[in-house]
């Protein structure tokens, strides 16, 4: 059975240099789904946050907040 491959949005404040990578907290979607949200997202908020569409269980290069299971 072929399991489709899943993506997670991270964002990471702009105005801030310490600011850390965060996971953000909905489920996980087709890499598609997850750029579709970025756009809307950078429409709505604009250079606020930087965004990253992220390969499930992998995270944007940089600091990150800690992930819980």
């Amino acid at each position: 059975m072929n399991l489709p491959t899943k993506y997670v949005i991270w964002c990471c404040p702009t105005n801030d240099d310490n600011a850390l990578w965060a996971a953000m907290p909905y489920a996980k979607r087709s890499k598609q789904e997850c750029e579709a949200l970025v756009e809307h997202y950078e429409e709505t908020w604009g250079s606020l946050y930087d965004y990253e569409v992220v390969l499930n269980g992998f995270a944007p290069n940089g600091m990150r907040e800690p992930e819980f299971v």
